[in-house]
């Protein structure tokens, strides 16, 4: 039977040019939202989902901190330290439809550009999620937190999820206002270094790994040859040796065995040209995410470093 929805027509269409989630109806027992998404336009999802499923990294701490009832998350934050570690919770690997329908979920959150998509919808609702922004969101460039706004409409928690994104906004002030150093004066590098660990990515604002707390909360510069390596995306692997044209005061490395740090520490430090402090090299792990919850704790540990840097 079409479930009838008591929409809110006016606000649905000053809203129809923008590029963002909104909740559009919902049925008149209460149990069946509708949603815009972009690009698939409307869908009907479970006003209050008791099962669900998320298989982007970002998705799982925005999620506790909503309070979600979450039975599976993407395998790739399993090792993390920074995410409230939940027994109830399974980690599936990607592509892993199988393990996925024995968990039997009433709503899956995905990426836009997952292979899966049409395999997951013949187990429940989907929502694919891009991460990007607008101008219309109402954090604006903060793609991170536009993404936990987004996962807090689709969860019913559209009001708790705005306000954490505002209480990290003040947030942000105090950090910088509590450091003895101005790092807004400073310029930074972030790396990410491969499975192999022979090589390393360049990270732009906005891309994981330490790049919020960095470019955001931080609010590091970006010298012109930085730049340059940024443009060409966090696709294109580089070697140790060709960062040495490059200009900056701090490199973030993102590295997968920390008990090398010793030696990648000095290595950097001479290409780079920079004190070996201010060479700070953390946790693969724990930085894959960009959750709320993991932001926060990155910040913590890369203030620590750079205030040990500085005295």
């Amino acid at each position: 039977m079409k479930l009838k929805f008591c929409c809110v027509i006016i606000l649905t269409v000053i809203l129809s040019a923008c590029n963002s989630i909104r909740e559009t109806g919902v049925s008149e027992d209460g149990t069946v939202r509708q949603v815009s998404i972009p690009v698939i336009g409307e869908m009907e999802i479970p006003a209050e989902p008791e099962r669900v499923v998320l298989m982007r990294a970002m998705d799982a701490g925005n999620a506790s901190l909503l309070d979600a009832d979450v039975v599976g998350v993407n395998a790739s934050i399993e090792n993390s330290e920074y995410i409230d570690d939940d027994s109830n919770v399974s980690y599936l690997e990607y592509g892993d439809v199988d393990a996925l329908r024995v968990l039997d979920p009433d709503l899956i959150v995905t990426f836009s550009a997952d292979e899966y998509i049409e395999e997951y919808q013949d187990i429940a609702p989907v929502i694919p999620l891009n991460y990007q922004s607008d101008t219309l969101n109402k954090f604006r460039e903060r793609i991170y937190l536009n993404q936990l706004l987004f996962l807090g409409i689709v969860l019913n928690q559209e009001d708790t999820a705005e306000s954490l994104g505002h209480e990290w906004v003040d947030d942000l002030v105090s950090y910088r206002r509590e450091m003895t150093v101005d790092t807004s004066t400073l310029d930074a590098l972030v790396l990410v270094q491969n499975e192999s660990e022979s090589g390393f990515y360049v990270y732009g604002p906005y891309q994981s790994y330490g790049t919020e707390v960095v470019y955001d909360v931080l609010d590091f510069n970006i010298t012109d040859s930085v730049s340059e390596l940024i443009e060409q995306g966090p696709v294109v692997e580089h070697e140790m040796a060709d960062f040495s044209a490059v200009d900056t005061d701090y490199a973030v490395i993102s590295v997968r065995d920390l008990s090398k740090s010793s030696e990648l520490k000095s290595s950097f430090a001479e290409v780079l040209n920079i004190d070996e402090s201010r060479v700070i090299l953390v946790n693969f792990d724990n930085y894959i995410a960009n959750d709320l919850q993991s932001i926060e704790k990155q910040t913590e540990e890369i203030i620590e470093q750079i205030e040990e840097a500085e005295h």
